[in-house]
C-alpha cells in the first residue's frame, strides 16, 4: 500500500478506470495504477481529474487531500458514516467529560513536547539536555527554530497537510470519527488534535529541509514577500516524508495507543 501523489506535471489527467486509476501527462506513456495498492491520494496543483475517480477513491475508503503550494489543505474527503458506533458513544463520553477534557489536553501538551524533544535530540542535543534537566522552554525552542528554519512557514504548512491526510487515513481504518475532535470541537477536530500533539515531528522535517546546502530552486519569492514551494521543493518535501514515513506512522499510532489507553483508565 502506498501513497498516491499527484502534482502539476506536463498536462496531469487522472481517470477512473474500472478498479485503478488511468494517469496521463503529456508526452509519456500513461499508467495504470491498481486502486488496490493506493492507501491515501494527496494532490497539489492543477490536476485534471474526473469527478469518478473522486467516487472510486471513496467506495475504497480511501483519503484524499487537495493541498496548495503553501500547504493549505483545501479539500479533504472522508466516506459518510464510516465511524464504529460504539467508539463514536465513547469518544463523545470522553469529549464531553470535564476531567475527560483536562485529562485529554495535558496529554496532548506532554506528546507535543516529546516529539519537539525527539526533533531537538537529533538537531540540537545541547538544548536538548538542558530541557530535560530544566524542563521544556517554548521561547528558547522557538528562537532555535527560526534559526534553524528562516522562511520555514510554507514548508511547514506543506508537510502538515500531508501529515493530515495520514492522520485521517489511520483514524478511518480504525472507525473513528476525524471530525470528533476532542479538544478542536470543529470539521477535523480529532486530525487536529492528532496533528498539535505531531507539531514536533513536522517541525523536523522542516529543519532536515533547510539543513546543508541551500537550495534556491525550492522556494519562489513573491513580490509581495511570501514564498511558494517550487515543484522542484514540493518533491524534496514529498521524498523526504516517505522516506521516514514509518516513523511518522509509528507515532500516529503511538497517540492512537495512548486515546485508548486514557479511556480504559476513566472507564469510558
Amino acid at each position: 500500500m502506498r501513497t498516491l501523489y499527484l502534482s502539476t506535471g506536463n498536462g496531469l489527467t487522472v481517470k477512473a478506470d474500472g478498479p485503478s486509476l488511468w494517469i496521463e501527462e503529456r508526452g509519456k506513456a500513461g499508467r495504470r495504477v491498481p486502486i488496490r495498492l493506493v492507501e491515501r491520494v494527496v494532490v497539489s496543483g492543477n490536476v485534471m481529474m474526473e469527478s469518478a475517480v473522486i467516487t472510486l477513491l471513496a467506495d475504497n475508503y480511501i483519503p484524499i487531500s487537495f493541498i496548495t503550494r503553501r500547504g493549505r489543505v483545501v479539500i479533504s474527503t472522508t466516506p459518510m458514516e464510516r465511524s464504529d458506533r460504539a467508539l463514536r458513544e465513547r469518544i463523545e463520553k470522553l469529549r464531553t467529560t470535564p476531567w475527560g477534557v483536562s485529562r485529554v489536553k495535558d496529554w496532548l501538551r506532554a506528546r507535543r513536547s516529546h516529539f519537539r524533544m525527539e526533533t531537538l535530540r537529533r538537531f540540537n542535543p545541547s538544548l536538548h539536555d538542558l530541557f530535560s534537566t530544566e524542563g521544556f522552554r517554548e521561547d528558547l525552542y522557538r528562537k532555535w527554530l527560526r534559526r534553524a528554519a528562516p522562511s520555514g512557514g510554507v514548508v511547514f504548512n506543506v508537510v502538515r497537510g500531508i501529515l493530515h491526510t495520514f492522520i485521517v487515513g489511520r483514524l478511518e481504518r480504525l472507525g473513528l470519527d476525524p471530525h470528533a475532535g476532542l479538544v478542536k470541537k470543529e470539521d477535523f477536530g480529532l486530525v487536529k488534535d492528532f496533528l498539535y500533539a505531531l507539531t514536533g515531528e513536522v517541525e523536523r522535517q522542516v529543519v532536515q529541509f533547510f539543513a546543508g546546502r541551500r537550495r534556491t530552486d525550492h522556494l519562489l519569492t513573491h513580490s509581495g514577500g511570501r514564498p511558494d514551494l517550487t515543484r522542484e521543493g514540493m518533491r524534496d518535501v514529498i521524498l523526504r516524508f516517505e522516506n521516514q514515513k514509518e516513523r511518522i506512522l509509528c507515532g500516529i499510532d503511538l497517540l492512537l495507543d495512548d486515546l485508548f489507553t486514557i479511556m480504559r483508565e476513566l472507564g469510558i
